[in-house]
C-alpha cells in the first residue's frame, strides 16, 4: 500500500481536472438576455421584443423590467407586457422625447431568475435627458432554489464560457511548467550538473505542448466570441511571439554539439524566453487596448466571468492541470535519461 501513496498527486490531478471538467459541461448556463429588437428606436410609445436565454418569464407572469441608462439616472418602466413563452416577452416602453441619444440597460427581474441584464439594449434618439425622470424601485428578487444556475451568462460568450475551464487552466499550468525549467536552469548554471539541463530543457518541451494547447482552444474560443479564429489582439500576437522565442530555444539547443556549452547557452536564454513570455502575455496587454479580460482596461476574468460557485471548480482545475503537467515532465525526464544511458552504451 505505501508503495502506491506516493502516486496521490497524480491520481489527485486527474481526478481534480476529470471532476472540474464534467461539472463543467453538466452545470447549465444562468439565465441571460440575448437581443432587444429592433435595437434602435424613436422617442414615444414603443414596442420590443426581448429574447432570453434558459429564463422563465412564462412561470407565474410577474416579471418587472425596465431600461435605464448605465449609472441609473433614470429609469424607463415596462408600461406593459405580453409573455409570449418562457424565453420571449413583448414590451411596451413610452419613451419622453427629451431623452437624448444613448445606449440604454435592460434589466429584468422575477422570483425565478433573479434579475437579468443586457449591457447595450437599445438606443434612443433625442435631445437632453428628461430632468423629471426618477429612479424608481425595482425588486432584485433572488434565484429561485429549484431553478437555480451556477455557470454565469455573459454576454457575447453565452455556452462558450466553458471554454474557461479549459483555455484559462492551460495557461496556467503551461506557466508552471515554465517556471520549473527557470528554476533547473539556473540550478544547472549554479552547479554545472548536466542533469538539471536535461530536466529544464524536458520541462520546455513539456511547455511547448501547453502553448500549443492554449493557442489552439483560444483560437476556437476567438472564432465563436469574435468571429475569427485569430484576431489583432495584444494578448494573441505576444502568446505567438512567446512561442517563437521557445521554439528558438530548441534551435539553439539543436545546433550545439558541445554538452557543456549547449547547456549554459540555453541555460541562459531559457530565462531570457521566460521573462520576455511573461512580458508579451501578461504585461503588454495590460498597457494596451485588448479584447481579453484583465487586459486592457477590461475587468479581470475573476470579475467578469467567475461567479462564487463556479470559483470551486476553476481553481481545482487550475491545480489539476498544473499536476498534469509536472507529471508528462516527469514521465519525459524518465525517458530522457533512458535514452541519454542507452547512446551512452
Amino acid at each position: 500500500m505505501k508503495k502506491y501513496l506516493k502516486y496521490w498527486w497524480k491520481l489527485l490531478g486527474i481526478g481534480l481536472v476529470a471532476a472540474a471538467s464534467l461539472a463543467m459541461m453538466y452545470i447549465p448556463l444562468s439565465s441571460g438576455i440575448l437581443e432587444v429588437s429592433p435595437y434602435s428606436v424613436k422617442p414615444g410609445r414603443n414596442v420590443v421584443t426581448i429574447k432570453g436565454y434558459n429564463t422563465h418569464f412564462d412561470f407565474g407572469r410577474k416579471s418587472k423590467g425596465y431600461f435605464s441608462d448605465a449609472d441609473k439616472a433614470f429609469v424607463i418602466p415596462f408600461s406593459g407586457y405580453e409573455v409570449i413563452d418562457n424565453n420571449t416577452i413583448r414590451a411596451s416602453i413610452q419613451i419622453p422625447d427629451t431623452v437624448r441619444q444613448e445606449e440604454l440597460v435592460l434589466f429584468i427581474t422575477n422570483l425565478f431568475d433573479g434579475t437579468v441584464v443586457h449591457p447595450n439594449a437599445l438606443r434612443i434618439s433625442g435631445a437632453e435627458i428628461d430632468p423629471t425622470l426618477r429612479k424608481s424601485y425595482f425588486p432584485t428578487w433572488r434565484v429561485h432554489p429549484q431553478y437555480g444556475r451556477q455557470i454565469p451568462y455573459r454576454h457575447i460568450l453565452y455556452e462558450t464560457i466553458r471554454n474557461l475551464n479549459f483555455h484559462v487552466t492551460m495557461w496556467f499550468a503551461m506557466l508552471a511548467i515554465m517556471l520549473i525549467s527557470v528554476i533547473y536552469s539556473l540550478r544547472f548554471l549554479r552547479s554545472g550538473n548536466l542533469l538539471y539541463d536535461t530536466k529544464a530543457s524536458v520541462a520546455a518541451n513539456t511547455g511547448m505542448l501547453f502553448i500549443a494547447l492554449g493557442l489552439v482552444t483560444g483560437s476556437i474560443w476567438a472564432r465563436f466570441t469574435w468571429g475569427a479564429w485569430w484576431v489583432d489582439d495584444p494578448k494573441l500576437n505576444g502568446a505567438a511571439i512567446g512561442a517563437l522565442v521557445y521554439l528558438a530555444y530548441f534551435v539553439l539547443r539543436g545546433s550545439l554539439n558541445d554538452p557543456e556549452k549547449k547547456a549554459r547557452l540555453s541555460s541562459v536564454y531559457n530565462i531570457f524566453a521566460f521573462v520576455i513570455l511573461i512580458v508579451f502575455i501578461q504585461v503588454l496587454p495590460r498597457l494596451t487596448d485588448s479584447l481579453h479580460p484583465g487586459n486592457g482596461g477590461n475587468p479581470a476574468f475573476s470579475q467578469y466571468d467567475l461567479n462564487s460557485k463556479l470559483r470551486i471548480l476553476f481553481y481545482p482545475a487550475v491545480v489539476g492541470w498544473i499536476l498534469v503537467a509536472v507529471w508528462i515532465w516527469e514521465l519525459k525526464v524518465r525517458y530522457a535519461l533512458l535514452k541519454q544511458k542507452i547512446d551512452d552504451q
